[in-house]
């Protein structure tokens, strides 16, 4: 892990440096979150499929005259180009690449926490293309789906997030034992290292509420989240696994849950 957040700084440090005044041509970017700056401006935080995440500024876009002024809103996909030195540079040229999408109610809840995640676990100027395409699917899944099957796809992305920032659970094997994991057996999860039988596990201060069922594990290692048993524990398992990477602030679009 140490080997990897330095990797990440070297990546920081060459985009700085070879994209300083560089103009970048038109990108594919899904909007993540936008706040307004000055009178007339955004400061706007998106995903981009060959750079990452990015924060960008884009002047002048609030004004009445703007013909710009609705399209830079969160889970739009478009087409962007931008130049400029450092962390924040300039938005030149935007476009809508496809249809918008649109949701409501507790889809649109999930949006913004689909967002929020992203913004929390993926460090700017990390181009991990596979991200981009994940997100984009989930997306697109959250505008079709019926709301009966809004947990799935929820689970879904989880578990892709985590297997694409390196943090993927090892679903298949007992890490103890090496063996297979048994559908019959359970096991207990333990974080960063994966799952030991539960009848091999002597620790006093167990938490019974980690403990799964070896046929739930192998059907979320399958993403066949279609027994309420598997869903439930997917939840559990994949909130757990989460939390150590979001920390201890609570993520707001939990609270629009409440």
């Amino acid at each position: 892990r140490d080997k990897s957040r330095l990797n990440s700084v070297f990546v920081k440090f060459l985009y700085s440096l070879l994209n300083t005044c560089k103009n970048h041509s038109m990108q594919k970017v899904f909007v993540l979150h936008t706040r307004p700056y000055r009178e007339t401006s955004l400061l706007i935080e998106v995903l981009s499929e060959s750079f990452g995440r990015l924060g960008l500024l884009a002047r002048g876009v609030r004004s009445a005259k703007s013909s710009k002024k609705g399209m830079l809103q969160p889970f739009m996909p478009l087409i962007m180009e931008w130049k400029g030195k450092g962390d924040l540079p300039t938005v030149t040229q935007v476009e809508n690449d496809g249809c918008p999408v649109f949701l409501t109610g507790n889809l649109l809840i999930s949006g913004f926490y689909i967002n929020e995640i992203i913004m929390r676990l993926v460090h700017r100027h990390e181009a991990v293309e596979s991200i981009f395409h994940l997100y984009g699917k989930t997306l697109r899944d959250l505008s079709a789906i019926e709301l009966s099957a809004l947990p799935r796809t929820l689970r879904h992305f989880e578990k892709h997030l985590l297997d694409e920032l390196g943090y993927g659970l090892s679903l298949q094997h007992d890490i103890k034992t090496h063996r297979l994991i048994e559908r019959d057996k359970r096991y207990y999860y333990f974080h960063e290292r994966g799952f030991i039988e539960e009848a091999a596990c002597t620790e006093s201060s167990l938490n019974h509420s980690l403990s799964f069922t070896g046929q739930d594990l192998l059907a979320i290692a399958a993403d066949d989240y279609s027994s309420p048993s598997t869903l439930a524990a997917a939840k559990i398992l994949l909130k757990q696994a989460l939390h150590p990477l979001l920390g201890d602030k609570p993520l707001q679009s939990r609270e629009l849950w409440r």
